[in-house]
């Protein structure tokens, strides 16, 4: 028997399971997230993350490292760290270029709509554009 048949109201135990379940996941960090994608995790993770995913990568390497990417730019701007990090304004425009390629090839993989979501929305090249 389940614990749900055992329940006076198990419709209303399984919705406030779900629920519950859905706030877990949506509290998870970034952190738990990104590292769920390294090779650990391969064999029994991945797959269900693959399956997920509405554009499938090359390999679980080619979305761990684009996921990084995002990573570490994310985890630049929360802790109010400077995103510039080169002197060369070519190196850093290149730098930012390929930081926005991963974010929109991420979102991709994802869902196609997140692309155009963050393209219609986004304000970074507005910004971008007011670079002295």
């Amino acid at each position: 028997m389940s614990r749900y048949a055992d329940h006076p109201a198990p419709e209303a135990l399984y919705l406030w399971n779900t629920r519950l379940t859905k706030i877990y996941l949506a509290e998870l960090s970034f952190d738990f997230w990104r590292f769920l994608l390294s090779s650990h995790y391969q064999a029994s993770i991945w797959p269900q993350v693959e399956k997920a995913l509405k554009q499938k990568p090359n390999s679980r390497q080619q979305f761990e490292a684009l996921v990084v990417i995002v990573y570490e730019m994310r985890n630049r701007c929360s802790h109010h760290e400077s995103i510039v990090q080169q002197r060369d304004i070519a190196c850093e425009v290149a730098h930012l270029d390929s930081v926005d390629s991963a974010i929109q090839m991420v979102a991709n993989f994802i869902d196609p709509h997140a692309v155009i979501w963050i393209k219609d929305n986004s304000r970074v090249p507005a910004m971008r554009a007011q670079r002295p």
